[in-house]
């Protein structure tokens, strides 16, 4: 049956207000009605397919001449609704969308997003309330998270599931928005995401070893940080993590510059072998203006354009050791050896840490400032007597202060020592 039309005018107190022109077609059972004002201006539309699929919009103009224009529509599997502000220019002065429980709020003029809510179906397995103290992020994140927060209850939504790698996992936080919620329905503002990709596998006596990539963002995507793992040995099962954060420096609302913070470990089966953590400023320019970093309980820290400022080890590492013995101060060059400060209630010792890999150890005194370094060798050689071969090993030290400067050396074999 073809479509017929049909017009009619909005009255208000008798008075003619707007009209309508309506078309429908009995077939399908769909319908449009567009809205003008009085001035014959389109001030809105209704549409319905006739099969679940409809669409309305409404414009309120005020007598300042800003305006709302205000959306809904339904379609089988989503719903849409919306109100945005306008001021008389046409310029956005804020407003919201929703999509199926999902709201997003912006502020004029570009449309920037200020927050992003969603209905929280806390009977869903995908949902879950979280602590975020007790996650397994990182301090970053976890610091990120606590400050949008703001004390309101955080939920976290997982989707995606780890079956074969390439496979991808989105974490998205919310935290609750008693503006939006109900006594029956909890809304929450997106905080930020977490997004987790299984890179590979990696089997080695029977033992198998996901490795991950992770990156974290706020709730515009922005990327916050990211955990690169990865092997270092395979046949050892030794690995690694690198986590590296970046946050904006902000001065009265303006980004002056931006801080990079991080860490590194290595793990064996045995557990962490070795870690390191940094703290780098930098301005808008990328140039370096000061830090530190601690390499295995070293903290070194640096001045502009990456100028080592010194080096000390952490008091509370220095207290899981033992002094050097006497016995021991009196083989050592004596700016290895930890001198008296001058207060009466002070207790001078000298500590050594060894590391195992290189041979080096690394000396200081109890308020953890580094005296020196100490590298150590073994050698040896075959010598011949008649017919017997002897052979000769022994060790060598040499011994440098902080600043690298050679103090001297010592040895030891079966001739004796010196």
């Amino acid at each position: 049956m073809p479509v017929d039309g049909q017009f009619n005018p909005i009255t208000e107190e008798e008075l003619i207000t707007g009209y309508e022109y309506t078309t429908s077609d009995d077939d399908t059972g769909a319908t449009n009605t567009v809205t003008f004002n009085e001035d014959f201006e389109v001030v809105g539309e209704a549409f319905d397919d006739g099969e679940g699929n409809t669409f309305s919009q409404q414009t309120t103009t005020n007598d300042d001449g800003s305006y709302i224009v205000t959306t809904t529509s339904t379609s089988a599997d989503t719903e849409v609704s919306s109100t945005f502000n306008y001021d008389s220019t046409g310029e956005l002065i804020d407003g919201e969308e929703t999509v199926n429980g999902k709201t997003v709020r912006y502020s004029g003029p570009n449309f920037t997003v200020i927050a992003e809510t969603t209905v929280i179906n806390t009977d869903s397995e995908a949902f879950e309330s979280i602590v975020v103290n007790d996650s397994t992020n990182p301090t970053q994140f976890k610091d990120f998270l606590n400050n949008l927060a703001d004390e309101a209850d955080v939920y976290m939504e997982t989707e995606g599931a780890f079956t074969a790698v390439g496979d991808s996992r989105t974490q998205t936080f919310y935290s609750r928005n008693d503006e939006y919620s109900t006594a029956d329905v909890i809304a929450g503002d997106i905080l930020g995401y977490k997004l987790t990709v299984k890179t590979a596998e990696i089997t080695e006596s029977d033992v198998t070893e996901d490795i991950y990539e992770t990156e974290f963002f706020d709730a515009n995507w922005n990327k916050l940080g990211s955990i690169e793992q990865g092997y270092i040995d395979a046949t050892s099962l030794t690995t690694f993590s690198d986590i590296s954060f970046t946050q904006e420096v902000l001065e009265d609302g303006v980004v002056t510059g931006y801080v990079e913070t991080g860490s590194y470990q290595t793990y064996d089966e045995t557990g962490t072998t070795s870690e390191s953590e940094y703290e780098y400023n930098f301005d808008n320019e990328d140039n370096f203006l000061s830090g530190s970093e601690t390499f295995d309980n070293v903290e070194t820290t640096f001045g502009a354009n990456w100028e080592e400022l010194g080096s000390t080890f952490s008091s509370a590492a220095l207290a899981d050791l033992t002094p050097l013995t006497e016995a021991e101060l009196k083989k050592l060059p004596s700016a290895l050896k930890s001198t008296d400060d001058g207060n009466e209630d002070t207790v001078e010792h000298t500590y050594a840490v060894l590391d195992e890999v290189s041979g080096q150890t690394t000396y200081f005194n109890n308020l953890g400032k580094i005296l020196g370094y100490s590298d150590t060798y073994d050698y040896g050689w075959d010598e011949t007597y008649d017919d017997d071969t002897v052979t000769i090993e022994g060790t060598s030290t040499n011994y440098n202060d902080a600043n690298w400067n050679w103090l001297g050396s010592s040895w030891s074999d079966v001739y004796g020592e010196g």
